[in-house]
């Protein structure tokens, strides 16, 4: 895959909750995705990915872990994750993007990286890469994740 052809990219913003709704959008989503930035502004990130991991898996990144004791609480840490997921176009079809994103008080920060050459190939699960303040990187899927937190509920 040539990850060197990008294919656009843009800075956006979204509340850090449940809605996920966009709150920011920079132009250079036009070229990466076909959309103006106000097609997209107060809609909810999981409107546009085209992966079959269930889109509200992406949320989990940013809120909840469960502690020894099995308890949920606060995700509060300052970390950069990193990952490719698929995005939906304005045609509809999948773009394999890079996203890279860090937590705000209530909201998320996010830089998006089109590569519209890729091959598609659809993502089951959300693979993240977590980059911590003291720079340690850790691997999480945050799909077996959200699935082993409902189970314990």
């Amino acid at each position: 895959m040539n990850m060197t052809n990008c294919g656009g990219s843009f800075i956006g913003i979204h509340t850090r909750d449940d809605s996920m709704s966009v709150l920011y959008m920079s132009r250079g989503c036009q070229q990466a995705l076909g959309f103006e930035p106000a097609q997209i502004v107060n809609r909810q990130v999981k409107d546009f990915v085209a992966d079959a991991y269930r889109a509200s898996d992406y949320m989990g990144i940013y809120q909840l872990k469960s502690n020894a004791d099995g308890q949920l609480e606060e995700e509060d840490d300052a970390s950069i994750y990193c990952w490719f997921t698929n995005l939906k176009s304005a045609a509809g079809q999948p773009i394999l993007h890079k996203l890279i994103s860090m937590k705000a008080d209530n909201t998320v920060i996010f830089i998006g990286m089109a590569y519209p050459e890729a091959p598609y190939q659809t993502r089951t699960e959300l693979e993240v890469q977590q980059i911590d303040g003291t720079g340690a990187t850790r691997a999480l899927n945050v799909t077996r994740k959200m699935l082993e937190m409902q189970h314990r509920q």
